[in-house]
């Protein structure tokens, strides 16, 4: 079992990694290789190669030493390494908006890393199940979103589902969506009758690795009311995390005290969403209705 400590010290590597990697391949006037950068950095590839890959936690000068190297500007650069300092905390609170921007990194290498995930989001469908229109809704709706970066957004947004259809290992997902994200229209009827159909899909008896489970409008209070969050699971003996979404703020929590709070939370959730079938039926209801809406519109 891998400690806490080294787990808090290793929670920000690989996403740290990730960015630094995607900014390889942004480099102008072409894509930096990891022997490029060990050369202009005059130091071992192997080495610098873990560094990029997670497997190793750099300093927070090693970031810096690799972020300029790159090619970063320096308010990126210091965006990094400030980042680096929350692995020694009991969670991590992104604020900057270049942090948020890691985080999110964070949470989709993680959720690729994950053997099992556990949404609750009662008032959209999570973005792991998301259909590009109904993402691109939100964007645009979004005055924190710049136009011209709504449709990379889509488009890295849709690649997250290629965790549940990869051929060794897919995740197991279990979704606990609100009723009340099934009836919110996002984008108009035509958008919401397609992302029903779409959710529909995934809670098809033979996707035996994705559980949707719809809590309705009767449930009362329940954990994840007010803040969406998700739990992820690894084979690889590290500790389960929770990831909780706020509207200008997210929060990891790896302390075994709150991830059990958060387990004892989805425990209860579970208990009052309805039964796989109920649910499938539930969203197939809801998206008829909203084809009637399209008819009549068109």
């Amino acid at each position: 079992m891998v400690g806490t400590n080294t787990f808090q010290a290793d929670i920000l590597a690989r996403p740290i990694g990730a960015v630094l990697r995607s900014a390889m391949q942004a480099h102008k006037p072409r894509p930096m290789g990891v022997r490029e950068l060990a050369g202009l950095m005059d130091m071992d590839h192997s080495i610098l190669s873990r560094y990029l890959t997670g497997k190793r936690r750099p300093s927070k000068e090693m970031i810096a030493r690799m972020a300029t190297a790159i090619g970063l500007s320096e308010q990126q650069v210091g965006a990094l390494v400030a980042s680096a300092d929350p692995a020694i905390r009991t969670q991590w609170i992104a604020t900057p908006h270049q942090d948020r921007e890691t985080q999110q990194r964070a949470l989709v290498t993680f959720e690729g890393l994950a053997s099992r995930i556990t949404i609750v989001h009662s008032q959209l469908i999570p973005g792991l199940l998301q259909t590009p229109d109904y993402t691109r809704a939100i964007m645009h709706a979004d005055p924190d979103v710049p136009s011209w970066e709504v449709e990379d957004r889509v488009e890295f947004r849709a690649r997250r589902p290629l965790i549940l259809t990869r051929m060794h290992n897919p995740a197991q997902l279990t979704a606990l969506i609100g009723q009340e994200a099934l009836t919110r229209v996002i984008g108009g009827p035509e958008t919401m009758h397609d992302q029903l159909l779409d959710l529909w899909s995934w809670a098809a008896p033979e996707r035996a690795n994705v559980d949707i489970r719809i809590i309705p409008h009767n449930a009362g209070y329940y954990s994840g009311l007010t803040n969406a969050y998700s739990m992820l699971g690894f084979l690889d003996g590290q500790e389960d995390i929770v990831y909780v979404e706020t509207v200008n703020t997210g929060l990891f929590f790896y302390e075994e005290a709150d991830v059990a709070a958060h387990r004892r939370g989805v425990d209860k959730v579970l208990s009052a969403a309805l039964s796989p079938e109920d649910s499938r039926e539930m969203i197939a209801e809801t998206a008829r209705q909203f084809e009637t809406e399209s008819e009549i519109v068109a």
